[in-house]
């Protein structure tokens, strides 16, 4: 064997070593099995390379060291590629095809090849071994050993993207390392495979000597590399704590980023004196006046008789920061002490957040004190642990009762200010079987007062110490409650009052606008003309009553003029004298150019005839009077004040608690709405109702009513204009068969044609079908499939310059309120007769 042989063999020696190592040091999964796979091809291609160099004397033994050889150095390309790619992922930089089947291809591509190598005697397309010398290389060598440069190439610029991008000096060091290791083989094949005349040995043995040299001395020379990722140096600079490495003389051997940044002005660096730097700028807790010096600040750090946990001292501006010095020793060999490792932990937060607990705990035993609510804490063993000063004087508790008590002390003065003192003994019974029970309930004292008592188990750590008790006052929201429920009651009576109305009002638009058509289609001194009369007059009254449910809804139309109180009561008086018994005679005691009163003359006409009718109705049937009386109330607010008397049978106080509830009625057949309505009108108006009323005395009802300063100016008549014949083509949409009918009836009579839709839906199938010729729409607002609003809004996309008319039982403000401001839309309210359906739609047209 020649000498040649000597760095073959120390390859052999050196990638034992490192496998040797690997194994031993067990790296990640990450790079498992593929540095294992690196190095033990490394020393597969050594041997080989000792066999085929400076061992083999036959071709026999020649060829079987070519398989060794190529075995490892094909194996060495995707194992290395491998490896590059794992260890850039591992330390953050991973590549996107790192975790890809497609990682594994050139495995399959070398190992192909290399079944091509074992066939090779039979086909010679690969080499041709040459006994003790370079062999020819043929057309697969050449792609196998292109395939296996371009792998070494590619990890090759893994590790330069690794060294140059990652966050970690140490990283980057390491990368290079790689980098560096990675060039060597391949470097010395590429002197062997390409020069002119063979050397006499490998230079890439010489080269995987090199890189084994450089792991050798990264490994336990400048300790560069390392399996794991973590790194004791890189764990320091990364602790959010202040590490500072002290030696036995006192300077400081290592000072991480932390440190430095919590003492930024003092010259804490490696090599300087540590204690002398961080000496002047701490200060004792209970001296913050008085600096430390470096003799006193090592002592009291370093001294091995120390408190556990370190000392604690004060920094920073004003001493208002707070640091704890924890030092631990550092041993060397032969039980000698190398120095101390110093933590340097900034405590500022955590004495900030005691304080903050000190605070909070003061304001809550200040709010526990004078809480509204009366609390008791109670121990597991029955002790009471606290209670507030609200406990005793809700329960009227006496002075002996403190903390330190046993809670049965407090069964007998309890029992006796208990409704019933079973029900609370039941509560405490309940608990005591059940500790983890949740109550909640309710009892009365005797002096009628209603507590809420709540409780709940105190826990600690999970373990049940005791059962906090909770007592609340609730007698006025008990009260309060009541009154809500009997307002809801009201608000649900009124909602299904304003449906009621708005249906009657399709009724009665049936009915009135047919009479006021059929009225203008016969003479008027016929009996079936006098019927027709009788017939609108009856749905005139029946809308007076739909105004009346919509009034006590909430939803009436407030229609705003000057109204002169005393001639409104004259207007009424005509209409309502046929309908009072003959035995009720009515005064009137009205005050002349009475301050005109701000509102709707129909709701407040509306007003005065409940209270007449039902002055008249308290009086029977027998003989009485009703007085109705206007005039200024007294006061500083200027008010018109109307006021009904009667001399019927009165009320007793059940009764006038209960007159203004709807349908309430003393009546056999009354309707029980006059009231009510009446109550709501007058709110409406921002005026207040009076009631004072005796049994066997008569009733009084006073109202108030705002009102301005001047009288109000008389109304001055106006013409009849005369029957308005239009053009023009309108579409009526109202899902109602009869009122539909009744509308087209109108617009026919008046010269218009019609087309008619039953929905918001079939609207607009018509319109988009005759939509050029349809010059208006009457369109009903509640609709089933498809409503009024929605329907509008549909028709405005089809045609922007669309005219409708909207048609409803319910007023105009509560229909129109999500569509007050745009253009081209009408209201007609129902019941309407033919001259308001038509006015309407002659605005519609512009005629």
């Amino acid at each position: 064997m020649s000498a040649w042989a000597i760095p073959t063999i120390l390859s052999i020696v050196l990638v034992a070593g490192l496998t040797t190592f690997v194994v031993r040091r067990r790296p990640p999964p990450v790079l498992w099995p593929a540095l294992l796979t690196a190095h033990v091809a490394a020393l597969v291609f050594g041997i080989g390379d000792l066999v085929t160099s400076h061992l083999a004397t036959e071709p026999v033994l020649d060829w079987i060291g070519l398989l060794v050889l190529y075995a490892g150095i094909t194996a060495v390309g995707p194992a290395w590629w491998i490896l590059a790619v794992r260890f850039a992922d591992l330390h953050g930089r991973p590549f996107r095809f790192g975790r890809s089947r497609w990682i594994h291809a050139p495995s399959v591509a070398v190992a192909v090849l290399y079944c091509a190598l074992l066939t090779n005697p039979w086909h010679g397309l690969f080499l041709t071994p040459q006994l003790s010398g370079r062999s020819e290389y043929h057309t697969l060598w050449w792609i196998s050993a292109g395939l296996g440069y371009l792998l070494l190439a590619a990890a090759l610029a893994a590790h330069l993207v690794l060294a140059r991008r990652a966050p970690s000096p140490a990283v980057r060091s390491q990368a290079m390392m790689m980098a560096a290791a990675t060039t060597m083989p391949p470097i010395g094949n590429m002197l062997y495979v390409f020069a002119e005349n063979a050397p006499p040995f490998d230079p890439t043995v010489m080269g995987l000597c090199a890189a084994c040299a450089l792991f050798i001395v990264g490994i336990y020379r400048r300790q560069l590399f390392t399996l794991s990722p973590i790194a004791l140096a890189e764990i320091l600079r990364r602790e959010s704590d202040g590490i500072v490495v002290v030696g036995t003389e006192g300077r400081a051997l290592y000072v991480n980023p932390a440190a430095a940044r919590l003492f930024p002005e003092a010259e804490l660096e490696a090599g300087r004196p540590a204690f002398e730097a961080l000496a002047p700028l701490l200060r004792e807790p209970t001296a913050p006046a008085g600096p430390l010096s470096a003799e006193e600040l090592a002592h009291a750090a370093c001294d091995p008789g120390r408190p556990p946990g370190g000392r604690l001292y004060r920094f920073g501006e004003r001493g208002k920061r707070w640091l704890r010095i924890e030092a631990t020793p550092i041993p060397a060999r032969r039980a000698r002490l190398a120095g101390h490792s110093l933590r340097l932990r900034d405590e500022t937060a955590l004495h900030g957040a005691m304080d903050a607990v000190e605070d909070q705990a003061s304001v809550l035993a200040a709010t526990l004190a004078a809480t509204n609510e009366a609390l008791l804490v109670i121990a597991l063993d029955g002790t009471i642990r606290y209670f507030n000063e609200r406990w005793r004087e809700l329960l009227g508790l006496p002075d002996w009762v403190r903390p330190g008590l046993h809670v049965d002390s407090l069964r007998v003065p309890l029992a006796e200010r208990l409704a019933d003192p079973d029900t609370v003994s039941g509560q405490v019974a309940s608990t005591r079987r059940d500790p983890l029970l949740e109550t909640l309930n309710d009892f009365e004292l005797r002096d009628g007062r209603v507590l809420e008592s709540a409780s709940q188990p105190l826990l600690r750590n999970g373990v049940i110490s005791g059962r906090v008790w909770r007592l609340r006052d609730i007698t006025e929201q008990r009260r309060s409650e009541a009154a809500v429920r009997h307002a809801q009651k009201l608000e649900s009576l009124g909602v299904m009052a304003g449906g009621i109305a708005h249906d009657f009002n399709n009724l009665l638009a049936v009915v009135m606008g047919n009479a006021s058509l059929a009225l203008e289609e016969i003479p008027r001194d016929t009996i079936a003309a006098a019927c027709l009369e009788d017939v609108k007059k009856a749905s005139e009254r029946a809308g007076e009553l739909t105004e009346q449910l919509l009034a006590y809804a909430g939803k009436g139309e407030l229609e705003l003029e000057e109204i002169d109180v005393s001639r409104l009561v004259r207007d009424v008086a005509e209409l309502i004298s046929v309908s009072i018994p003959k035995g009720v005679m009515v005064r009137y005691r009205l005050e002349e150019r009475l301050p005109a009163v701000t509102g709707d003359a129909s709701q407040l006409r509306q007003i005065v005839m409940n209270l007449i009718m039902n002055g008249a109705e308290a009086v029977g049937e027998g003989d009485g009077s009703v007085t109705v009386e206007t005039g200024c109330a007294p006061g500083p607010d200027p008010r018109v004040l109307l006021r009904v008397s009667d001399t019927g049978c009165g009320m007793d106080e059940a009764t006038r608690a209960r007159i203004f509830d709807p349908f309430f009625s003393t009546k056999f057949a009354g309707r029980g709405l006059g009231l009510a309505a009446t109550l709501g009108i007058v709110s409406s108006h921002r005026g207040s109702l009076r009631v004072e009323s005796e049994p066997g005395r008569g009733s009084s009802f006073t109202v108030l009513l705002p009102c301005r300063d001047a009288p109000a100016r008389a109304v001055a008549s106006s013409a009849q204009p005369p029957p308005w014949r239009g053009r023009g083509t309108v579409l009526v949409v109202d899902d109602d068969d009869a009122v539909r009918a009744m509308a087209s009836r109108i617009l026919h009579s008046a010269g218009l044609a019609v087309l008619s839709a039953c929905d918001g839906v079939e609207a607009l199938r018509v319109y988009r079908e005759h939509g050029e010729g349809i010059d208006a729409v009457l369109l009903d607002v509640t609709m089933p499939h498809m409503n009024g609003e929605r329907a509008w809004r549909a028709l405005r996309e089809i045609d922007p310059a669309v005219r409708v008319v909207l048609s409803s039982g319910y007023p105009e403000r509560e229909v129109s309120r999500s569509l007050r401001g745009e253009e081209g839309l009408l209201f007609v309210h129902k019941p309407y007769e033919k001259r308001d359906l038509v006015e309407r739609m002659r605005e519609a047209l512009g005629a």
